[in-house]
């Protein structure tokens, strides 16, 4: 059991860094996304879920709105190929209701509801 839990958590670590490269840096393409999408249905026990994304530290609402679009687009495209996806995951606490207004379904504001970390 402790075994499987290790392999487990290293898969969903690599997913999870994956997609960090992919969207955090915006080098990714189309072919990309879908390479890796793809890689991931060989997998019996892993299911895509959605995208998520960490914008960038931006001060500008458009900036920001335009990365947040570029995610979105990305989004569709992928859940009309994969039924499994139902997630896009971009927003923090202080961007999140311009997320949601952009199409977030999840977003992530620990620092809104705990406080800022110390």
């Amino acid at each position: 059991p402790e075994r499987g839990l290790f392999i487990l958590i290293f898969l969903f670590s690599l997913i999870f860094l994956s997609l960090i490269i992919f969207f955090f840096f915006h080098k990714t393409t189309k072919n990309d996304l879908e390479n890796f999408a793809s890689e991931i249905q060989n997998y019996k026990n892993l299911k895509l879920r959605g995208l998520m994304a960490i914008p960038s530290n931006l001060v500008s609402d458009e900036k920001l709105t335009l990365e947040f679009n570029l995610l979105r687009n990305k989004y569709e495209m992928m859940k009309k190929k994969y039924s499994s996806i139902d997630t896009l995951s971009m927003g923090m606490s202080n961007d999140y209701l311009l997320a949601i207004k952009n199409g977030s379904n999840l977003v992530r504001i620990g620092s809104k509801i705990f406080g800022k970390r110390t």
